[in-house]
């Protein structure tokens, strides 16, 4: 019979060796990778907001953005958003439909990346 102590000694090498061989097998150690870098928002890249339109009116109105025509709303309608240039100074006019006068009108500069909606109320 083995004597316990010499057991004991030839488990304990065993142990040390295979740990010390399975800490020299695997593959060498390598230079920890960068993250990469966040994509820019296009708003930011491009300098531009979101607008949105809405007619708190009970009459059909024209929306005219910096003179061009882009939405003609009936009562309590909402436009689509559009995307716009931000940080410069555009103008608004919600116009009676065939009429042409102005109800609402204003001068917005909207900050970049920012989504307004321009409600027009009596």
């Amino acid at each position: 019979m083995a004597d316990p102590k010499h057991t004991r000694v030839f488990v304990s090498f065993t142990l040390a060796a295979a740990l010390v061989l399975s800490a020299c097998g695997g593959s060498s150690p390598t230079a920890p990778t960068t993250p990469p870098v966040p994509a820019t928002p296009a708003c930011q890249a491009n300098n531009t907001a979101e607008i949105t339109f809405r007619n708190g009116t009970n009459l059909t109105l024209n929306v005219q953005w910096d003179g061009s025509l882009v939405s003609t709303l009936g009562p309590s309608q909402q436009s689509q958003s559009m995307t716009v240039a931000a940080g410069v100074q555009h103008r608004d006019a919600f116009i009676v439909a065939n009429t042409g006068l102005t109800f609402c009108a204003g001068t917005p500069v909207l900050a970049q990346c920012s989504s307004i909606v321009i409600t027009c109320t009596p």
